[in-house]
């Protein structure tokens, strides 16, 4: 299976060790884990990554 079909049918095995509280996130995880997010607008709403990252950045600075 491609990546691009694991995508769209499960999310990788990936997300699980991410998510596992008792794993540290590093700055590899949370990198990925914006590619995957953006990767997965952009192929449910073409068009839409600009806005997302767009979105994202603005609340960045809010926290900031």
């Amino acid at each position: 299976m491609s990546d691009e079909q694991q995508t769209r049918t499960e999310p990788p095995k990936r997300i699980s060790l991410i998510l596992d509280s008792s794993r540290p996130l590093c700055r590899e995880d949370i990198i990925w884990v914006l590619h995957y997010v953006q990767k997965k607008s952009g192929l449910e709403r073409p068009g839409a990554a600009g806005s997302l990252k767009a979105t994202i950045i603005a609340n960045l600075r809010q926290v900031q």
